[in-house]
């Protein structure tokens, strides 16, 4: 491990215990501490860049480049179902796909946010084929993501839950 300080992308990895950086960016531990490592950002405070989707966190994601994609969170008010819940001014927050409201997580997952940057990291490294094991949102996700990507993924699923993916 050593004293050495390796910038990966736009942070590197300390360990809170010892205060030493770790080289290797798929580690999770230093390796002398059981606590988990905290990434230090090269960018201090969030600049939120203009896309549609989790790249606008390109500062603080583990990735060198970024995908097309408008998957992200919506927020709205639904005068209908405030009026319902005999509410004024209630927001509903959703991560799907609703196209007149603007969603567009075509995995309906909000999984969606975590496969994005971990496929595009993939792509970046130009590491293979990424297998994951999943019961539900999880294996959909990556599945949508690696499909828009044109990339490779093996999704390993329960068979009670096969049909769901």
């Amino acid at each position: 491990m050593g004293t050495q300080v390796l910038l990966m992308g736009s942070y590197r990895l300390r360990c809170l215990q010892c205060g030493r950086f770790v080289n290797d960016p798929y580690r999770l531990r230093c390796g002398d501490h059981t606590g988990l490592l905290r990434p230090e950002y090269a960018t201090r405070s969030l600049d939120i860049k203009k896309a549609k989707s989790v790249f606008k966190f390109y500062d603080w994601l583990p990735i060198s480049s970024t995908a097309d994609s408008n998957a992200a969170p919506v927020v709205f008010r639904n005068e209908r179902l405030n009026k319902e819940l005999g509410l004024k001014d209630m927001w509903v927050a959703f991560t799907g796909y609703y196209p007149e409201r603007g969603a567009f997580v075509r995995s309906c997952s909000f999984k969606e946010m975590e496969s994005l940057p971990t496929m595009v990291r993939i792509r970046d490294k130009r590491k293979g084929t990424i297998v994951v094991a999943s019961a539900g949102n999880t294996g959909r996700a990556f599945a949508q993501t690696s499909n828009d990507l044109g990339m490779n993924s093996v999704i390993i699923v329960p068979e009670r839950s096969a049909d769901r993916i």
